[in-house]
């Protein structure tokens, strides 16, 4: 077989492979000046690798050697083995000498190779986010909606620097969804100021442990100290407010007598409840009522109530017992509202269903 068809087998037989030390590949069968280029690379390579530590081991050898040959001096000088009592703890701490400098020795050794095979560390380099990527992670605040405001997203914190006045007008509109969803502390006062707005002489009070408020009505301009009409407010909750809420307002209305009573919900009333209020000169004001009157006020109230019903969590009950914001809870009959002061506030409210 030739030579060039040996160099042929040689090529196709052997894969592209690396010297080592070298960092680049080469094939069998190249010309003579690139093989003694790259031999060349790595002699020189070799050269410059640091020396590793040898013979680090020798003296000690050494010296164990000689205590061996001591060793047996003494024996063969002392017959009697009288010195040899004296010199064998001696022999003996010097073997421990000799045992330990070797073991520190191996050690020294050990990282002196570690050291030279780990890599050179790279400087740090701090990463910095570009500031348009930072403003895409802040919170959404009152300045980052231009053409529309939702308050759900904002958080009591958040809710300490509102200005109404940053709202666009269009966004302020009060609808029955609105209404529907406030929890009942914010309805309260969605009612308490709609009297304020009226210029109506009012005096609320707040039920104890307990969701609602009663407001007592002062329309008589030469007597305010008599009230002359009374309402209840009472939230929404799983069901439509029914007959036992209209008794209690009849039952408030005799004991105080007072002539005119309101009962007012952002809910619905019963077929009965409704039967009930006809009879007795009741005025029964559901949702959709409420709605129709905060739309016959000014635009400037209608504002201002819509402020004061969109603050903070609006949709989050708060705990009739402490005044906290509840949080959502899971149990065996599933989802409702339990109090966050939890073991020392035991108060749980029921999930509102929506309304159709």
């Amino acid at each position: 077989m030739t030579s060039a068809s040996t160099v042929c087998l040689r090529e196709c037989a052997m894969p592209e492979s690396g010297y080592p030390g070298t960092g680049q590949g080469f094939r069998v069968g190249r010309t003579g000046a690139a093989w003694g280029g790259q031999m060349k690379q790595a002699n020189e390579h070799r050269r410059a690798a640091p020396a590793r530590p040898r013979g680090s081991w020798r003296p000690w050898a050494l010296a164990a050697a000689l205590s061996g040959v001591v060793l047996v001096a003494v024996q063969r000088w002392d017959q009697t083995g009288d010195r040899a009592m004296v010199v064998i703890p001696v022999f003996a701490l010097l073997i421990s000498v000799i045992f330990g400098g070797a073991i520190m020795a191996m050690r020294l050794r050990g990282q002196a190779r570690t050291g030279d095979s780990l890599p050179p560390s790279r400087p740090h380099r701090s990463r910095k986010r570009p500031p348009d990527a930072a403003s895409n992670d802040a919170p959404p605040t009152i300045h980052s909606a231009p053409t529309e405001f939702d308050p759900s997203a904002l958080d009591d914190a958040s809710m300490l620097d509102f200005d109404p006045d940053m709202v666009p007008a269009a966004t302020r509109v009060w609808t029955l969804s609105l209404l529907e969803s406030l929890e009942w502390q914010r309805f309260d006062a969605v009612c308490v100021a709609y009297y304020t707005q009226k210029s109506i002489s009012h005096r609320a009070l707040p039920l104890a442990h307990a969701q609602g408020c009663d407001i007592y009505l002062y329309q008589d301009k030469l007597n305010l100290e008599t009230a002359t009409g009374l309402v209840h407010v009472r939230s929404r909750g799983v069901t439509h407010l029914d007959v036992p809420a209209v008794r209690e307002l009849i039952g408030a209305m005799t004991h105080e007598q007072i002539e005119r009573g309101f009962l007012m919900t952002n809910g619905r009333f019963t077929a009965q409840a409704r039967a009930l209020g006809r009879e007795h000169g009741i005025v029964l004001v559901d949702g959709r009522v409420l709605l129709a009157m905060i739309e016959r006020l000014p635009s400037e109230s209608r504002t201002r109530l819509h402020t004061i019903a969109t603050e903070g969590g609006y949709t989050t009950p708060s705990c009739p017992t402490c005044g906290e914001k509840m949080v959502n809870a899971t149990g065996s009959h599933g989802d409702y509202w339990g109090c966050r002061n939890y073991p020392e506030c035991v108060t749980i409210l029921p999930r509102r269903p929506a309304l159709d």
